[in-house]
């Protein structure tokens, strides 16, 4: 696990949105996939709004 996961996944979090997170979102879904694929679980259920 690479910080740089841990971090986005902390902010996306945080403030309960991809969008408004402050990184690039397809980034920002790939981090998100590449740390559920390592901890094999999901950590990010999404919702359209």
């Amino acid at each position: 696990m690479k910080s740089l996961e841990l971090r986005i996944f902390k902010e996306v979090t945080y403030i309960k949105s991809i969008s408004k997170a402050g990184y690039v979102q397809s980034n920002i879904t790939a981090h998100i996939k590449k740390f559920e694929a390592e901890l094999n679980t999901t950590l990010l259920i999404k919702h359209n709004k």
